[in-house]
């Protein structure tokens, strides 16, 4: 094809976007042309992004198929050319020069930042365009990645700070909750909600109110309800700062991304749930009886948690010298193994020498017989070779037990509160992986508090009998991974047993059993003795950057970073690192070296966070809460009676207490005897008026008590009063007295009915008011008082106290209540 027709056809696919939105199925069909960055950039008003130009996906497939190399090099110099000079058409503000970027057509939020983008002065020229889109396509090819690659040409800006803003599932539990954060993360971001907020004005760029975080908070707010209302779904921004201005780079939305993770709860590998078949007579192989005699830490210690051994796994063992005997005697181990497990064997150990720690020693996947055979002989192998003689390890192997979450609990023998940490899959994965964390309220038979967090990723037996990591499903990343009921058995039980042993104890546990294998729903597997966390709240500098270690290398690499200015953020990617004793060595090695703490997402009660915290390295849980929550907290602040407070603790909650000082003891009951007045003017059964009676009485006694008068010599007093004085049966209110005139008539006292409000007046003196308890109680509207700057105030009186509140408008109620002055 001559270069002229070259040209006419390419001319078409180097485009100039018209910002606007977009529906998503347009947005799907736009991103397979231009690529999902430039897509997003399409998306965004002009004012607030900078002038970009989009050479088309299909330009790259036609380089990648062009030959020979002369043709593909024309293409390329043909539309950098051809850029350029739309560049130039840009208004002279955009003078700093251009940023190239790759705009590829398959590329997901977690991709993002991994093709490259190139810089280029402002005196570039079509030549420069064309060397940095030939990196960009021959970097895409190189990686053998899915789809085309587009190329966004947009004006460079020089910022102050960038920075990213998001509301994906990972950082925010619904749409309107937002992080952002700087690039480099070397200072703190923040947090917001953005429901309440207006979008800014599309035709107008975006401009902080200055450049300290709280300043970015308050325009990101607005930007963050404009994302909303586009009602896309969640979103992710990438953001710019100038002097003046902000400036939007990227807009991602996570509905658009292809969803690459499973359904955690429907994804156990199919196989054979059978129990495990007999062995045979004479087999080396014995059954363990769970009895607590074995002598074998791993065995015994199931007998604390399997009394009732109905629905409990059979677990078989051998120790290493007598599996030696037996193998030098030709013994056929993988034919019981088989008739045993068929075929889905695993095999733990376990190790009596002194100097050998008993968590993370090796075990295998799920293997076949001949495999769980080798792997026995492996490991005497290599445990004699440190020293360590065959009698001293013992071998226990089991059916795979299929399991949709696993958990870690922790009871305390004199706590009601039980913690629980779960994950979906196997245990191994609450080591490293995010995860959800319970409190259960045993007295209360109730969960008292949950942490649902993001959690991406879970361990699970893989078709092949290999542990994996499996990614979770977008939709289910913040599901529940141990159902309530689950978590009440768990929790329950694992306090029954700390109560019935005598001591605090740490349960691992296999959750949600398929009902078909004959097992349990929910089985204790491993116990210990819980860890004594650092007090210390610990939190991480934003000074310390974040290294994250996926793999040894990654370890390599941070021994050479400079000291204490980092964090390791432990993230493994490979299973066999999250029991790998030799991983965690040489973290704390690491760490204690170049003065690092080390951050784990994974549980507090799991394997890993204890071995290095016991070695003395700070350790940072970065999903927890920096402070422990207290729930349900009500604050009552009043005098009750003396037993009140045990019977609270009888109850399951906790209790704050303090005295009044014994000078102020009569005042107190004064005030308590205005409230237990107020609550018995609230009775309206006979039964309520006799126990607010009674409340009444003891207040009083009370009083004589504290005052130092014998209570029978106020009974006998009140019986002199009443004879002599008479009660307060028959309502009579004294309204006045006077001494009669010489010439007024001899008439006995007039005596009529008048409403509880007028009984007393309220007065004023120099400012003063004086409102009497009858006005108080009264029924109908409340009294009112003006103050001299207009000021009104509504006085009323209830069972905490008097309540002083301004009045807002005048009404009819106010003109029958208010006393003029």
């Amino acid at each position: 094809m001559a270069e002229e027709d070259v040209l006419r056809e390419i001319a078409p696919q180097i485009l100039a976007i018209q910002n606007a939105p977009v529906a998503p199925d347009r947005r799907s069909s736009l991103a397979k042309r231009i690529g999902r960055k430039a897509a997003g950039l399409a998306l965004l008003p002009s004012e607030w992004t900078p002038p970009f130009i989009v050479i088309e996906g299909a330009i790259y497939e036609r380089w990648r198929d062009a030959s020979p190399a002369r043709a593909a090099a024309f293409i390329i110099a043909t539309v950098a050319e051809i850029a350029a000079q739309e560049a130039r058409k840009w208004d002279a503000r955009w003078d700093r020069g251009v940023t190239v970027r790759s705009s590829a057509t398959e590329e997901t939020l977690s991709e993002r930042g991994s093709n490259d983008s190139v810089e280029l002065a402002a005196d570039y020229d079509g030549a420069m365009i064309a060397r940095a889109i030939l990196q960009v396509f021959q970097r895409f090819l190189s990686d053998g990645s899915p789809g085309a690659m587009a190329i966004v040409v947009q004006a460079r800006v020089p910022h102050l700070a960038l920075g990213h803003m998001s509301n994906e599932q990972r950082v925010s539990k619904t749409i309107n909750q937002w992080m952002w954060e700087y690039e480099p993360a070397d200072k703190p971001g923040g947090r917001f909600n953005s429901q309440r907020d207006t979008p800014p004005d599309e035709a107008l760029q975006l401009r902080p109110f200055g450049h300290r975080p709280s300043d970015f908070t308050k325009l990101f707010r607005k930007i963050g309800r404009w994302c909303t209302r586009l009602h896309a779904g969640r979103t992710h921004l990438e953001w710019g700062a100038t002097v003046d201005d902000l400036w939007l780079f990227q807009l991602d939305f996570e509905e658009d991304q292809p969803e690459k993770g499973v359904d955690p709860t429907a994804f156990l590998r199919d196989g054979d749930f059978r129990p495990p078949g007999e062995l045979p007579m004479g087999s080396p192989f014995q059954v363990a009886s769970l009895t607590g005699q074995a002598g074998w830490r791993k065995i015994d210690k199931a007998a604390d948690f399997s009394a009732d051994r109905a629905g409990y796994p059979t677990l078989i063992h051998i120790t290493g010298d007598k599996f030696l005997k037996s193998f030098a005697d030709g013994y056929d181990f993988a034919r019981d193994l088989e008739g045993f497990a068929h075929g889905r064997v695993v095999c733990r150990t376990d190790c009596k020498a002194s100097g050998v720690s008993s968590l993370n020693l090796p075990r295998t996947h799920t293997v076949g017989s001949v495999e769980a055979v080798s792997f026995i002989t492996k490991t005497i192998s290599d445990f004699g070779a440190a020293g360590v003689s065959a009698e001293n390890l013992c071998f226990i192997l089991h059916k795979f037990i299929p399991s949709v979450t696993a958990a870690w609990a922790v009871a305390r023998k004199d706590s009601q509160i039980v913690r629980v940490d779960s994950l979906w899959g196997l245990p191994d994965g609450l080591q490293y992986l995010p995860h959800d964390s319970y409190e259960y309220d045993v007295r209360r038979k109730q969960q008292s508090s949950e942490r649902l967090r993001y959690k991406h990723a879970f361990l699970q037996e893989a078709p092949t009998g290999l542990w994996e990591v499996v990614r979770v499903a977008r939709r289910a990343t913040r599901w529940r991974s141990l159902p309530t009921p689950d978590l009440a058995e768990v929790a329950l039980r694992t306090h029954e047993i700390a109560h019935r042993l005598g001591r605090d104890i740490q349960i691992m546990w296999f959750c949600q059993v398929p009902e078909e294998t004959g097992l349990q729903r929910n089985i204790p597997w491993f116990s210990m003795a819980p860890a004594e966390h650092s007090p210390k709240e610990r939190s991480v500098s934003p000074a310390k950057k974040r290294f994250v270690i996926r793999s040894m290398s990654d370890l390599e690499k941070a021994a050479a970073l400079n000291k204490a200015g980092y964090l390791l953020q432990l993230d493994p990617d490979d299973p066999e690192l999250f029991r790998s004793q030799a991983f965690l060595d040489k973290v704390i090695a690491v760490a204690k070296d170049r003065d690092f703490p080390v951050g784990l997402t994974g549980s507090i009660l799991g394997h890993a966070f204890y071995v290095i915290e016991k070695a003395g390295v700070p350790v940072i849980a970065l999903n927890e809460p920096t402070r422990s929550r207290t729930r349900q907290r009500r604050v009552f602040r009043k005098l009750v009676r003396d037993d009140i407070p045990n019977k609270i603790t009888e109850g399951g909650e906790t209790v704050t207490l303090a005295e009044i000082a014994k000078e102020e003891a009569r005042a107190a009951l004064v005030g308590k005897l205005l409230e237990e007045s107020y609550e018995l003017l609230a009775a309206d059964t006979p039964q309520d008026v006799t126990a607010e009676l009674a409340d009444l009485l003891e207040v009083v006694r009370s009083l004589a008590n504290i005052t130092g008068v014998d209570w029978s010599d106020v009974q006998e007093a009140a019986n002199q009063k009443r004879v002599s004085r008479g009660g307060f049966e028959r309502n009579v209110v004294l309204l006045e007295t006077a001494w009669p005139g010489w010439l007024a008539e001899n008439r006995q006292s007039a005596r009529f009915t008048i409403p509880l409000g007028q009984l007393g007046q309220i007065s004023e003196q120099d400012g003063t008011f004086t409102v009497p308890f009858p006005s108080l109680l009264a029924a109908g509207p409340s009294p009112i008082i003006r103050l001299e700057d207009g000021t009104r105030l509504e006085i009323t009186m209830g069972g905490s106290g008097v309540r002083v509140s301004p009045v807002s408008e005048k009404n009819d109620d106010e003109k029958q209540a208010a006393f003029e002055f």
